[in-house]
């Protein structure tokens, strides 16, 4: 990669007096100091004290803090980019949130940093360097390559003579849709029903955690439609507050226009794309 190799030998004596630099803290564990070194390696040398976005992550991970993969739903990613994207962003926040950072540290921290330098060179350098691009994917994969999701032990069957009765099953996941007018975020009193029904399903689960996505159909510039489905997501947020649920179990993430109900060319109006979707 032309940026990030192109000083390798310096950017090692760099890494280490960055790191001897920064304040002490509390024992890292493997992970946040593969992480440390990880993304000291792929920032460019000039930056190394400075703005370089993955500077900032060494340094945040050095310090403790829990250094999470960028989220591409959050950023605008390219149509023929967002798909492979989206995917290779669920897989890993499935193994890492599965054991991945204690079983193989180093290979989840090459997988984690590996992915953010693939979506930082497709989205903020704007897909230039593809060579850049693939061997990012690559070392992704490769190292995806090494996590082993955990095999669940078959509990012992009870004993022949004291039958266990089974628990009731919880009850099965739901999701609800409560849809929006155009260039509107605020909630139309025919989703009221909606609401109140999501609201008591949540109850009955004994709340849990509410996820709410919000979306925007494609009448609108990429940019802006990701601001109106933030708002939209935020206003069920409020209503579903209003009727009782603990708003720090409500998370809330915008979709914009790149998860539609309904396929449609740039520009149209389509109502069942804009929606905010609430599920459990």
């Amino acid at each position: 990669m032309t940026i990030f190799r192109r000083f390798i030998g310096l950017a090692a004596v760099a890494v280490a007096v960055a790191l001897a630099g920064l304040p002490s803290v509390a024992k890292a564990s493997p992970f946040t100091e593969a992480l440390t070194k990880d993304y000291f390696e792929l920032a460019t040398v000039q930056y190394y004290y400075s703005h370089d976005p993955f500077a900032v992550k060494a340094r945040a991970a050095d310090s403790g803090k829990n250094v999470q993969p960028w989220d591409p739903s959050k950023k605008e990613v390219p149509a023929k980019d967002r798909n492979d994207l989206n995917n290779g962003y669920s897989r890993l926040m499935a193994a890492l949130n599965g054991g991945f950072r204690e079983q193989n540290p180093k290979q989840a921290s090459k997988a984690q940093t590996n992915f953010d330098c693939w979506l930082f060179h497709v989205v903020d350098a704007k897909g230039k360097d593809w060579k850049c691009i693939k061997q990012c994917r690559d070392a992704f994969e490769k190292a995806m390559a090494e996590w082993k999701p955990p095999v669940a032990a078959k509990p012992a069957p009870p004993p022949p003579s004291k039958p266990m009765a089974k628990p009731a099953p919880p009850p099965p996941p739901r999701s609800f849709i409560v849809f929006f007018d155009w260039n509107r975020a605020n909630v139309r009193p025919d989703a009221q029903r909606v609401l109140e029904t999501a609201a008591a399903y949540a109850e009955e689960r004994g709340h849990g955690r509410v996820n709410l996505a919000g979306h925007a159909d494609r009448s609108g510039n990429a940019r802006y439609n990701m601001g109106l489905s933030q708002r939209r997501a935020d206003a069920v947020k409020a209503a579903l507050v209003k009727l009782g649920l603990a708003s720090g179990g409500i998370a809330t993430t915008a979709r914009g226009e790149s998860a539609p109900l309904v396929t449609t060319g740039d520009g149209v109006r389509e109502p069942r794309n804009r929606r905010v979707e609430i599920t459990f």
